[in-house]
């Protein structure tokens, strides 16, 4: 009974050592990229070609995927011809407008001309003849009546040029919308990165939102994800430099990249009672990809021991 008791004690004082270990050996996890997207087409057209290889890093805003766009690149060059007439109609109404002001002034300066003669003759109306006095008061009405038509004439090539002007917006939408769905027949890159897989290849159709094209993730920007014990969440706090071993087993590949806190999650899993912490990890070059396991270790890395 004795030694029973003395077995049990000696085992409940190892029981602290073993947790010691467990810890020192770390947690496990696996690098994770924190941009992967699922490229979808937008329009049901059959892809014409993909640009891209499985494994290629291509750069933000480089074409991976083209749908058959025959119709939307004729539609483009339709709306392109339609906007070219609409302003060369702008130019015409604008120099319509000039002459018409031009014409304007013309006839301001003969009706002011024709006032001064007029007045001048109402000075000496003993020494001008009936007819002449006439003649120069009818040569005013008649340059006033027609610098009234020359400002209706303003009045219309105005109205004109902000017709052809609205002519040109719409022109202009109608072209921006025969773009974008241009734009929309290419899939493009929305961020550095590689093409992780490609499902579909040229002929097929895909579902518009609906039928994943292509994988596309990001290797600049990873992270190891971790479930730690309850007992080691007052330990760790975001900014905290930790011990990421990547590829532990295998040393041909294993690398311990620069590694940090970046968010401890705010809710446990109360089956596991652990709490998720997430840690982001150099690329070191792009050594380090998306899916290799991990262990943490929640102390800094020694001196030395970390590869930049």
């Amino acid at each position: 009974m004795r030694r029973l008791g003395l077995v049990i004690v000696l085992g409940l004082g190892l029981l602290p050592a073993a947790r010691a270990r467990a810890a020192d050996e770390g947690f496990p996890g696996f690098v994770r990229s924190d941009d992967r997207v699922e490229v979808k087409a937008k329009l049901a057209a059959p892809i014409r070609r993909v640009a891209v290889r499985e494994g290629e890093f291509v750069r933000a805003g480089q074409v991976l995927v083209e749908l058959v766009n025959d119709v939307q690149r004729a539609q483009v060059e339709s709306a392109r011809a339609e906007l070219a007439r609409a302003r060369s109609a702008v130019v015409e109404a604008e120099a319509a407008l000039r002459r018409a002001e031009a014409a304007v002034a013309e006839v301001d300066v003969r009706l002011a001309s024709a006032r001064r003669e007029y007045e001048r003759n109402l000075q000496v109306p003993d020494l001008m003849p009936a007819r002449e006095l006439d003649l120069s008061r009818d040569a005013v009405h008649l340059a006033e009546a027609e610098l009234r038509t020359r400002r209706e004439e303003v009045a219309r090539a105005e109205a004109e040029l902000a017709r052809r002007r609205d002519e040109v917006a719409r022109a202009e939408a109608e072209l921006a919308v025969a773009r974008a769905q241009l734009e929309d027949t290419f899939l493009v890159a929305p961020f550095d990165g590689v093409v992780s897989r490609i499902y579909l290849r040229p002929g097929a159709t895909p579902r518009p939102a609906d039928t994943t094209v292509l994988d596309f993730l990001a290797l600049d920007r990873l992270y190891v994800e971790v479930a730690l014990p309850l007992a080691r969440l007052r330990t760790v706090r975001p900014g905290m430099p930790v011990t990421v071993i990547v590829e532990p087993e295998h040393a041909a590949l294993a690398v311990r990249p620069p590694a940090r806190v970046e968010h401890v999650y705010p809710e446990l899993d109360p089956r596991t009672r652990t709490v998720r912490v997430k840690i982001h990890v150099d690329h070191l070059d792009f050594r380090v990809r998306p899916g290799m396991a991990a262990t943490v270790r929640l102390e800094p890395p020694a001196p030395g021991r970390v590869a930049r």
